[in-house]
């Protein structure tokens, strides 16, 4: 004699509708958690258009600056949505509006600050070497930067001297909405308080002043100065740190600024 039961299916009835109600709730919780806190969903995929600009003092003049066009002119070749963003324009007005290369000029005041201010430490300083402060102020205006970087996510820093200083770059990635950020070093002068190439000085490994360029034995002076501009502004930034050169890349591993960054070995085409 054989006898038929439900309660299996009774069982397995009341498993499914259990394990019904746990997926439910979790998708509603995924839905409330991005909704109410704005994390993203675990393995949303999303599409993104990268908008790259380049942050250079000149668009052609020299050779930073054809080095910076280049790479800006191979990323607009294959279709990448590039623009130039420099404060001393040569080229014509219709090259740069087809090239897209925006200007964005330093007051001619600011501009005479910053060199009466170079020359008078030089003098004072009786240096030959070359060197490059960052005097706060006395670059483009923060706002009109900002203006010519709208729409952009990834910013791209070369050859600024003059152009921005740490303070306005600062300034200007707060405006910008999570960007990448990448600065390609032509010459040691982004990782020291000032000198381009610091010969047999290693203080730019901890951190500068009492400069042997400038025979100082100050330990506050200009190139201190400089460095903390750079430390205060910069080094927090989470900056990929590109090296055209493997003397760049060494000092770029060694740098205080620097030296704990994502740092690359790309050689300049």
């Amino acid at each position: 004699i054989t006898s038929f039961s439900t309660a299996p299916l009774r069982v397995w009835s009341v498993i499914g509708f259990l394990a019904a109600l746990i997926a439910i709730a979790f998708a509603i919780g995924l839905i409330v958690r991005v909704m109410i806190v704005g994390r993203e969903v675990p393995g949303y995929a999303s599409l993104m258009t990268v908008v790259v600009a380049h942050l250079a003092t000149n668009d052609v003049v020299g050779g930073a600056a054809k080095a910076t066009k280049r790479i800006h002119d191979g990323l607009r070749a294959i279709g990448v949505d590039s623009r130039l963003v420099v404060a001393a324009r040569t080229l014509d007005d219709e090259t740069a509006r087809r090239e897209r290369i925006v200007d964005v000029a330093v007051p001619l005041a600011k501009k005479a600050a910053a060199s009466a201010l170079n020359r008078g430490v030089h003098r004072i300083a009786r240096n030959t070497g070359v060197m490059s402060y960052d005097w706060p102020g006395l670059g483009a205006s923060s706002s009109q930067v900002a203006n010519a970087l709208r729409g952009v996510n990834a910013l791209h820093l070369h050859w600024t001297q003059g152009f921005v200083g740490a303070d306005t770059v600062g300034r200007v990635v707060e405006r910008i909405d999570r960007p990448a950020l990448v600065w390609t070093l032509m010459d040691a002068a982004p990782l020291t308080g000032g000198c381009h190439y610091p010969g047999t000085c290693a203080r730019y490994t901890q951190r500068c002043g009492a400069c042997p360029q400038l025979h100082s034995a100050i330990e506050h002076d200009v190139t201190r100065l400089t460095w903390q501009q750079k430390r205060t502004h910069l080094s927090s930034l989470p900056l990929v740190i590109v090296a055209p050169t493997s003397w760049v890349e060494e000092r770029a591993r060694r740098s205080s600024l620097f030296g704990a960054h994502r740092i690359e070995r790309i050689p300049v085409a």
